[in-house]
């Protein structure tokens, strides 16, 4: 059940991008590259509360070539347009969380459910942590994501002296806590983590309008 303190100004748009391609980090270690030709269904789901996006994806898979190649915790990244006119962009970057494959005489359906990088963090749980830091709380994200292959991009403070304690949270939990306190925004981009000032939005130059929106809800309480 979701809250009243939860349903405050969340937004849900539905938005229609241009498809390029789906790249998979094969097992090994080259990239196999779906089509948009050969994409049948794309959902992807982006959190802004939770920092964890997740995404279903299903493409026919005709030469079979790609589906025996990968497995769960394969990379994934997608890549999309706006629109026709706008460049490439990342739209998605984590990985398989589960995979499922169907097949009928000479053609095969891959199916599967990816989540970001983030969702890494958000499964490993601190115990009686406690970490000491020098130049401000950047330093306890960069400890704490380490082990996991995470890059952190951090405005460091002023040298200050201090340590935190966390118990019973997980990693994810704990970074989004810190981030808080400081009141400074917090990014995932694939396994980099952007831990600053926040700033405000920057106009691209791109306006979204009810045509590129075709349906969406808007809650306000």
């Amino acid at each position: 059940m979701t809250s009243k303190d939860d349903m405050d100004n969340i937004i849900n748009i539905e938005q229609t991008v241009e498809l390029d391609r789906i790249e998979i980090l094969k097992k090994d270690g080259n990239i196999a590259t779906v089509p948009r030709a050969s994409i049948v269904h794309m959902q992807i789901d982006k959190s802004a509360n939770t920092y964890v996006d997740t995404c279903l994806c299903v493409f026919v898979d005709k030469s079979h070539d790609v589906s025996w190649t990968f497995g769960v915790n394969s990379e994934v990244k997608i890549f999309a347009s706006s629109a026709k006119e706008q460049p490439i962009v990342e739209l998605f970057s984590g990985y398989v969380k589960k995979k499922l494959r169907r097949w009928q005489d000479k053609e095969e359906i891959v199916e599967f459910i990816g989540y970001s990088f983030a969702a890494i963090l958000s499964k490993s749980a601190l115990k009686s942590w406690q970490g000491r830091y020098d130049k401000g709380f950047g330093e306890i994200i960069v400890k704490l994501v380490r082990p996991f292959s995470f890059k952190v991009q951090s405005s460091f403070d002023k040298p200050k002296a201090g340590s935190v304690y966390f118990d019973n949270i997980s990693i994810l939990d704990a970074i989004r806590h810190l981030a808080y306190v400081k009141g400074w925004c917090l990014k995932f981009e694939g396994k980099t983590i952007t831990f600053s000032p926040c700033k405000p939005p920057e106009h691209t130059g791109v306006t979204i309008n009810m045509q590129d929106c075709p349906s969406g809800t808007i809650i306000e309480e």
